[in-house]
């Protein structure tokens, strides 16, 4: 995943600041004028609260949980929020993330600087409610924004395949060789549901995972399949010895795309990538 750093992070909230000026003054004007003539101090402290609370609160969570992903400041600037595992959030996540910038904002606004130096760019209220901000790329085929996955060194800007392209290249298989010589075969369908739900997940115990690798060098349970946004991504499990495709690795607890051709390696157990 491409995640998002501390000051393009900042530059979008800044663009969104200067978004919500105009519907500031829109509520308030709008609701001072309904009360004209009748308007008391209590009065002018609930224009307040819904001014300055309640717009920027619907404003933040219904476009972060909508088709967008993003604010228009995070849009403008080709970001997205998503759930840990990078899927679209809902709209009482993106309300805990909003109130939760409170304690960011905190202490000279350290939980906002925090994700200068987190491995994943979170800030305080990510790491509370789970969340990322991932540079995303524009879908043309949904009209909405889904996270690049791309990792340029590897890939050198070329497409990588939905698990369901190809005509009749419906299977991915990975195979190779254990330590001990045998051989290693992980094969499954491109719908197959698990990658849907829990994932597929290999790893040296036979009795924690969907397929079992032998090999010192490969963890218990060492990676896991699953697909997002109909690509085929690996997730590594915090293994040992690290999980690595075309010699990129992937860091523990976060995941890659998976290419239709070159090597995805456990351990020190190199697998070649296809499909069929």
């Amino acid at each position: 995943m491409r995640y998002a750093g501390f000051w393009l992070r900042f530059c979008a909230l800044v663009i969104d600041f200067f978004c919500l000026i105009p519907v500031w003054v829109a509520v308030y004007f709008l609701l001072a004028l309904q009360a004209l003539g009748n308007l008391t101090a209590d009065g002018f402290s609930v224009i307040q609260v819904i001014t300055g609370i309640v717009a920027p609160w619907v404003y933040f969570s219904a476009f972060e949980s909508g088709p967008w992903q993003a604010t228009p400041g995070k849009r403008l600037l080709g970001l997205i929020v998503t759930d840990d595992v990078g899927n679209k959030v809902s709209f009482g996540r993106a309300t805990a993330r909003y109130f939760s910038k409170t304690l960011s904002s905190l202490i000279f606004c350290i939980g906002y600087i925090v994700a200068a130096f987190t491995d994943r760019k979170q800030a305080l209220h990510d790491l509370i409610c789970k969340t990322l901000v991932l540079k995303g790329l524009k879908s043309e085929a949904s009209g909405h924004s889904v996270p690049d996955f791309r990792d340029e060194r590897a890939y050198s800007g070329r497409r990588e395949p939905s698990v369901n392209e190809g005509g009749s290249e419906q299977n991915w298989v990975f195979a190779g060789f254990s330590d001990d010589g045998h051989i290693v075969r992980i094969a499954f369908g491109a719908n197959d549901p698990r990658l849907s739900g829990s994932g597929i997940t290999v790893g040296r115990d036979p009795k924690a995972v969907d397929f079992p690798v032998s090999g010192s060098s490969v963890s218990r349970s060492h990676a896991r399949f699953r697909t997002l946004n109909r690509l085929l991504i690996i997730e590594d499990l915090n293994s040992t010895n690290g999980t690595f495709i075309n010699s990129n690795m992937v860091r523990g607890g976060t995941q890659e795309v998976i290419p239709s051709h070159g090597s995805l390696v456990l351990g020190n157990i190199e697998l070649s990538i296809g499909r069929y």
